[in-house]
């Protein structure tokens, strides 16, 4: 909708507007769910979320038009690209539960092979999920996705298990702990609302700045995590800042990351483009979260489990996270370069 409203210059600062959506959720999320946890009802949380769905769906409803007034054709959905897709995760989830070597890794096979067959049933289809180039890095709309796919993994894997840590090794109650993990989301919102009215240079330098700050916090992370205490503050505002630097990096360059997945895209599969940036989002956090899972549970969080499991499948985590911006640096630097022609043709390549 954002490439369908707005003109090309503004679309920087429409994205920065929906991550600014996402700092709205995080400043409830964490008092409503954290209340729960309190109360030792945290299975109601979920419960507390269906009349927030009948109230989308009602607004849905009421809101959105019936049909398109700009074509009369039907698009059918990919379902064999959309099944290959959720297995793929699903594969991973199920090789995360267990904390043997041989389940792992036959879980990370599972979803190699299912996301092979994505690719070949897209390359094959008519009906495609991604446009063309997606899964390509030597074209400027595969780097692009392949780099919206490691930040975002970056911040989930890293997300998800920080209340739990929090309160095993930090001794902060659900609500705080809760608290302390939502300001990533805040660092990513501040980001995204700093930088989308950058332009050229401002891009590239937070193009270079960005990959660094998300290394420089989950090192810190990887180091200060484990490190158990009493919950005195100096330890915890030190967790917050390294916790808060992660989501920073990530909205420094969301918005422009976004914007160069709108102009590289193949001419005619702009909107394919557009709306396959949310498929890779979800994607890569449901992968990044069901990874975390596998990393947490090989390096002992069920097993030992208590304080030592904890603390290790915390060092393991986030170290193992710095991975993904180490291959981000590789990336950005083309990937935010201003678009030529020859980028957008390329793009289809």
């Amino acid at each position: 909708m954002i490439r369908l409203i707005f003109p090309e210059n503004l679309w920087p600062r429409a994205i920065a507007l929906v991550s600014g959506m996402w700092g709205i959720g995080t400043l409830f999320g964490p008092a409503v769910g954290g209340i729960f946890a309190e109360l030792g009802m945290w299975r109601v949380a979920y419960g507390s979320l269906v009349p927030v769905a009948a109230l989308f769906a009602v607004a849905a409803l009421a809101l959105l038009p019936a049909r398109s007034h700009d074509t009369d054709e039907r698009s059918a959905l990919p379902i064999p690209q959309l099944l290959f897709l959720s297995a793929s995760v699903l594969a991973v989830s199920a090789g995360s539960v267990s904390e043997g070597l041989l389940a792992t890794t036959l879980g990370i096979a599972a979803a190699v092979a299912l996301f092979g067959l994505l690719m070949l049933a897209e390359a094959r289809s008519a009906n495609r999920l991604f446009p063309k180039g997606a899964f390509n890095l030597a074209t400027p709309l595969g780097r692009a996705y392949a780099t919206v796919a490691l930040f975002a993994m970056s911040v989930t894997c890293s997300d998800i298990f920080i209340p739990l840590f929090l309160q095993v090794l930090h001794a902060q109650s659900p609500l705080f702990a809760g608290y302390i993990a939502a300001v990533m989301s805040a660092g990513w919102t501040a980001g995204s609302i700093f930088s989308s009215s950058l332009r050229d240079g401002g891009i590239t330098t937070v193009g270079r700045v960005a990959p660094w700050l998300c290394i420089g916090s989950l090192a810190a992370l990887a180091l200060l995590m484990p490190a158990a205490s009493d919950g005195a503050w100096p330890q915890v505002l030190q967790i917050s800042i390294a916790v808060t630097g992660v989501g920073l990096a990530v909205g420094l360059v969301w918005p422009h990351l976004l914007t160069r997945v709108f102009q590289v895209a193949p001419q005619g599969e702009q909107d394919l483009a557009a709306a396959s940036v949310m498929t890779v989002q979800m994607y890569a956090t449901a992968m990044g979260a069901s990874l975390a899972g596998m990393i947490a549970n090989t390096a002992g969080l069920t097993n030992p489990g208590g304080v030592e499991g904890t603390a290790n499948a915390a060092f393991w985590l986030f170290a193992t996270l710095i991975v993904g911006p180490v291959l981000c640096l590789f990336l950005m630097g083309k990937v935010l370069k201003a678009p030529t022609a020859a980028m957008r043709s390329g793009a289809a390549e």
